[in-house]
């Protein structure tokens, strides 16, 4: 079985639904400290004005994990809703995606909870491959860093784990045993944008935009050894 395991990010760039639609299992990874200020609360998106970030205020302790960030108020609901109507309604695929915004018609009191559910959502619209979702503050754990990833993964039997380029940076090869890691690597596709292209934007820039998300996902996928 093949797994990954990410923090939830806020409205997360295509690479995530990369990584999501090649794998079997995908974990939540929210039983780690928050970082502020970080893709876990905010992302970008090209307005008629340039890029511009959407960012959810939120009250948290230092030292917090991401599953106990609460959100702070409601304003930044309109604020993100009429931002991302004045920047896609033209777009020509709005009017059939438009109905994803509703998510900002409801009362969301945990960061955490907000980006999964969008997470989720965006999958089904983009009709992924879908893995199941887990959180791995439903696990236990042990050790930090590398350890505690292969406790997870021990845990829910995996066979291979995907990890992003920048594991290579802290995760210890021999410590996975007979677990296969495996490097997933993301050439971001070129679509149809208003203007020069912008890439690395939310994933909803693609959605509003682009004929063939799906395809132009997975063809800039690269999962190697």
């Amino acid at each position: 079985m093949r797994v990954a395991i990410l923090q939830p990010h806020y409205l997360p760039y295509s690479g995530m639904f990369g990584i999501i639609d090649s794998v079997d299992l995908f974990i939540f990874y929210d039983d780690v400290q928050f970082s502020p200020q970080s893709w876990q609360q905010r992302n970008k998106i090209k307005t008629l004005q340039g890029v511009k970030w959407l960012s959810v205020p939120v009250r948290f302790h230092l030292g917090d994990n991401i599953k106990d960030v609460l959100v702070d108020g409601v304003k930044w609901r309109k604020k993100h809703l009429e931002t991302i109507k004045q920047s896609y309604s033209k777009a020509p695929k709005f009017e059939e995606f438009r109905h994803i915004l509703k998510v900002y018609e409801e009362q969301w009191t945990h960061l955490n909870n907000l980006n999964q559910y969008l997470i989720c959502l965006l999958c089904a619209n983009l009709k992924l491959n879908l893995p199941k979702f887990i959180s791995s503050s439903d696990l236990g754990h042990e050790g930090a860093k590398t350890d505690r990833v292969v406790s997870v993964l021990r845990q829910v039997k995996a066979t291979e784990y995907v990890s992003g380029m920048a594991g290579r940076n802290y995760l210890e090869k021999k410590k996975f045993g007979d677990i296969k890691l495996k490097w997933f690597d993301y050439h971001h596709p070129e679509y149809p944008q208003r203007g020069s292209f912008v890439p690395y934007l939310s994933i909803i820039d693609m959605l509003f935009n682009a004929d063939n998300p799906l395809e132009l996902i997975r063809a800039g996928v690269n999962i190697a050894d």
